[in-house]
């Protein structure tokens, strides 16, 4: 994967994934976010990143779902019809129901909360291209099959420093 083809997979796979942890975490069901390197994407793609709810997913998450596409048409301006695949069919297996019947709310919760979307989306950017950049040389075949990327933790630290900057912003 050459450098541009790198970034813009970052770019995208993270405005993805903030869309669906601005959504659990609002919802008190985010884990984590993790990069598991021996699965392969429904785009067919080697290595996937996944929020993390610690439960399987259930009709509780189908805005959280609908919310990665959300992320990307915030930030893009569009969104990769093959990066949501998956989520589109977890939401028809789960609930026999379209993403799209979830986006409204999911758009509507980003927006909401825009600042900690667009901080947690840099914070996560730049650990999704850092970790892409480390794994450009190594066997993917002795990686460990879960990589943390951000904790929740530290997804709350990103939300207190966008709650405290919203509370000094005119």
């Amino acid at each position: 994967m050459h450098d541009l083809d790198l970034l813009t997979f970052a770019r995208g796979n993270s405005a993805h994934e903030s869309g669906h942890i601005v959504v659990l975490f609002k919802a008190g069901r985010l884990v984590d976010l993790r990069f598991l390197p021996h699965e392969t994407a429904a785009d067919g793609i080697k290595g996937i990143f996944e929020a993390n709810t610690g439960t399987e997913l259930g009709e509780e998450d189908c805005v959280a779902l609908a919310a990665g596409m959300a992320g990307e048409l915030v930030c893009l301006g569009h969104y990769n019809s093959e990066r949501v695949l998956h989520d589109r069919q977890q939401i028809q297996r789960t609930v026999g129901k379209a993403l799209e019947d979830f986006a409204p709310e999911a758009q509507e919760t980003i927006e909401q909360n825009l600042r900690f979307f667009s901080l947690l989306n840099i914070e996560v950017l730049n650990r999704i291209t850092a970790l892409l950049l480390d794994l450009g040389g190594v066997d993917w075949e002795k990686l460990p099959p879960t990589i943390p990327i951000i904790t929740l933790t530290e997804v709350e630290q990103v939300y207190q420093r966008a709650e405290s900057e919203k509370s000094t912003t005119p």
